[in-house]
């Protein structure tokens, strides 16, 4: 099977991991614009971003103790994403939806 074929016959399944690989990309390139830039940002781009990842940071901020600076929230918001890939990609292949490796 071609992986063309695979992805259009499997979308259900390749969705989710690509949407959080996404959005993981995403937090890497707003912490990389942060330490560059500052965390607020105020060009459209910069809001654009923040609007998207915001959701992501509050879902790790209350996960993650009080303690944990700005910066350490976003590693952890990446960590936890990754985790969250991980659990799904499992997820799936427990019940052999999707094969692990291919």
């Amino acid at each position: 099977m071609s992986p063309g074929a695979s992805f259009s016959a499997f979308w259900y399944l390749h969705g989710p991991s690509l949407v959080l690989a996404g959005l993981i990309y995403l937090l890497i390139f707003r912490g990389l614009v942060a330490i560059a830039f500052g965390w607020e940002l105020s060009s459209l781009p910069g809001r654009i971003l923040c609007a998207v990842t915001n959701p992501m940071l509050a879902f790790a901020s209350g996960i993650t103790p009080r303690a944990v600076p700005r910066f350490g929230i976003w590693v952890f918001a990446v960590f936890w994403m990754f985790v969250l890939l991980l659990v799904s990609v499992y997820a799936l292949s427990i019940p052999r939806l999707r094969p692990l490796w291919h």
